[in-house]
């Protein structure tokens, strides 16, 4: 009866091994090229033009991005009005954002139809988003409009766990 039981043991044990090396996972280092692919299969789609610094006027053509040294690809739009921003101050962010693939659904956060309240929060203090503390740092103004590709790593922390890469427009606008 020990043996019948210890047999049955070893073979649900073996038919776990032998599905479980059937699951094929892919590997991080790949799931970095997969993204690197699809950023620039996105870039192409869009006919985007990579700088490899700022526009000295600060004025960008509709397809310039910048990529910066944290891997932050940058489009200003607008540059905005008022003073400069600080740390601390309160900045509102209507934003649109979608996946890099083709066909990728556009989610809007755009205006109070899409979403009744701004997305609220304190200039590098309560943003968890590495990319987009670092677009708004660079936006400097109310009003500022960007957009921005934002690989996995600097993004929020689902896209950070999936290594899925985001393309966001933000429109801030802050008060003191």
């Amino acid at each position: 009866m020990k043996k019948g039981i210890l047999n049955l043991i070893l073979i649900v044990l073996f038919i776990v091994a032998a599905v479980s090396c059937d699951n094929k996972t892919i590997s991080y280092a790949d799931q970095l090229k997969d993204q690197e692919k699809l950023i620039e299969d996105f870039i192409n789609r869009e006919g985007i033009v990579v700088l490899n610094k700022f526009p000295y006027d600060t004025v960008f053509a509709d397809n310039e991005y910048v990529l910066t040294e944290s891997g932050l690809y940058f489009n200003l739009v607008k540059k905005g009005v008022g003073d400069t921003l600080r740390n601390g101050d309160e900045v509102q962010i209507r934003y649109k954002q979608k996946l890099l693939t083709e066909n990728a659904i556009l989610e809007e956060y755009w205006t109070t139809q899409d979403a009744p309240y701004p997305t609220s929060l304190k200039y590098n203090i309560d943003l968890e988003s590495i990319g987009w503390n670092e677009a708004i740092g660079y936006m400097k103004r109310s009003g500022s409009h960007c957009k921005i590709i934002v690989p996995a790593a600097l993004g929020f922390s689902a896209a950070q766990n999936s290594v899925t890469p985001y393309f966001f427009e933000l429109n801030i606008k802050f008060h003191k």
